[in-house]
């Protein structure tokens, strides 16, 4: 079943040499077969085991090993799981282990991953795995951004001001929609750069919404000042963020550290469907056009770069470009823990961000 899922995912299953062949029979109990698969029959035992995995691992035709191993009732599995394990570690090429024997050998199996055994139950389930990750386009870059390592440092971490964040953005070549920043009311006079209608939003204050710290569609000077004023009686506010409302398709972008890995990069639909409907595609940062590309291309409401009933087109390959720069923030601003850009509007080729937000360590 194995080999023919394999082969069915266009893996090759070679038939071991003569030389192999020969040597393999020598070293295992009559009946057994050396063809590949190699059947070692319930009557092995872990050394004949080790010897094969050993012997594999060193033919230059061979790239990996697939050992199904259950409980016959021949041999002490605790010792058996173990010697597998070691061999794993040994060998220069890749060890699967499937073990079947999920109920009569639940201690054993427990046993080995404790040890740092990986376990597959199913083996034309992992034949299947294995034959979608050798055929898919190579989605993790040679130029990995990996933060260094933070182990046994006391981490504080700090969300951005809005004028910080606005810095970063503007220097990582994201595009943002036309704003200014607001603390007084003599500095609404800077309103006049600004085109209506307006969108007024809260500064200090994570969950803007929630405090109704978010008012759209300010169509005049006497609305704007009503807006600066409730907006500044928020308990919590330290000024008001005024951009130019911008209309269109939302869409998301976001990333995050992992320590002793690095950054993964994530993109989809945005405002509240990215937790409502969890669309989102991740790769490792940083990202190339292809990478982007493949992003983008498996995600359930991709639909929506050709335009969906009364929602803008998205132009995929602005998004996928803009994916590429978004990635790069890391190398520029390695301090970054968590970033999300939520929404950007998307409208033909034009794609902004409107809201942001960072947190540092």
């Amino acid at each position: 079943m194995l080999t023919d899922q394999l082969e069915t995912s266009g893996l090759k299953v070679p038939e071991l040499d003569r030389k192999s062949q020969e040597y393999l029979s020598s070293i295992l109990v009559s009946g057994s077969s050396a063809h590949n698969p190699v059947d070692m029959l319930a009557t092995a035992n872990r050394d004949q085991l080790a010897q094969v995995l050993n012997y594999c691992n060193g033919l230059n035709y061979i790239d990996g090993m697939i050992v199904i191993y259950g409980k016959t009732g021949m041999d002490d599995l605790f010792d058996t799981y173990g010697v597998l394990e070691e061999m794993t570690q040994k060998c220069t090429k890749p060890v699967y282990s499937v073990l079947p024997s999920v109920r009569i050998a639940q201690e054993e199996i427990n046993h080995f991953i404790s040890k740092g055994g990986i376990a597959y139950s199913d083996e034309v389930m992992l034949g299947s795995a294995l034959g979608k990750i050798s055929n898919s386009v190579k989605v993790i870059s040679d130029n990995l951004y990996i933060p260094t390592s933070e182990k046994g440092k006391e981490i504080t971490k700090k969300v951005l001001s809005e004028e910080e964040v606005l810095e970063r953005l503007h220097h990582a070549g994201i595009p943002l929609a036309k704003s200014i920043v607001v603390k007084s009311k003599q500095e609404l006079e800077q309103v006049e750069s600004l085109k209506y209608p307006l969108v007024a939003k809260v500064i200090g204050i994570l969950h803007k919404t929630e405090v109704g710290g978010v008012i759209l569609n300010i169509g005049n000077y006497n609305e704007l000042l009503n807006a600066f004023n409730k907006i500044l009686s928020i308990e919590g506010s330290k000024g008001m963020f005024l951009q130019e409302m911008i209309q269109g398709t939302e869409i998301y972008l976001g990333g995050k550290k992992h320590p002793e890995i690095g950054y993964s990069v994530h993109a989809g639909l945005g405002g509240i469907f990215v937790e409502l409907i969890g669309d989102v595609a991740s790769c490792l940062a940083p990202v190339n056009i292809n990478e982007a590309r493949n992003m983008l291309s498996s995600l359930k409401a991709k639909k929506i770069f050709k335009g969906f009933r009364n929602l803008p087109a998205v132009d995929f390959e602005t998004f996928a470009q803009m994916i590429v720069a978004f990635s790069l923030i890391f190398n520029q601003f390695p301090d970054i823990d968590e970033i999300d850009l939520n929404p950007l509007i998307a409208t033909g080729s034009s794609i902004v961000a409107v809201d942001a937000r960072i947190i540092i360590s």
